[in-house]
């Protein structure tokens, strides 16, 4: 019965032991939760300000385009082209400019048969549609008047 009752002091022992160890885990693990729950609330609140900033840039970006409606669609068109033509007439004084001024055009929207897409104009520069002179903002309004088609 003395031995009986060693073993089971023993294991007690030894049950005391892992209950202690398994406590410290739990504690560690509580603590490490807590981290990784305050580094994902950072992290969460850092992703929320960069897409609210990526949102902005882009949108300011977009503010510098400029859209053309009714200029008819052809087979294998070359967008960029026909605007840099319609600038050419608005404005003959940047013809030697256009090619550098004008980044990219693309139309946008679904294809619909008899109606044509709007077209995007990017400008390289900002300066290239709003510059700082007389001359360049009334050449931006010429094209806003004509792509209005009033």
């Amino acid at each position: 019965m003395e031995n009986q009752m060693r073993r089971n002091s023993v294991m007690i022992a030894e049950i005391s032991k892992a209950v202690e160890f398994n406590a410290a885990e739990i504690k560690d693990c509580k603590e490490k939760c807590l981290e990784t729950r305050n580094s994902l609330l950072g992290l969460t609140s850092s992703h929320k300000d960069l897409a609210r900033r990526t949102s902005e840039l882009e949108r300011y970006k977009r503010r510098w385009n400029l859209r053309i409606n009714g200029i008819k669609e052809k087979p294998e068109e070359d967008p960029r082209k026909e605007v840099i033509g319609l600038f050419a007439e608005i404005a003959p004084h940047l013809v030697q400019k256009l090619n550098d001024i004008v980044d990219t055009v693309h139309r946008i929207g679904k294809k619909e048969p008899g109606k044509p897409r709007q077209m995007i104009v990017q400008f390289a520069m900002r300066n290239s549609i709003h510059g700082g002179s007389d001359e360049a903002c009334a050449t931006r309004y010429a094209m806003a008047f004509a792509r209005s088609g009033a």
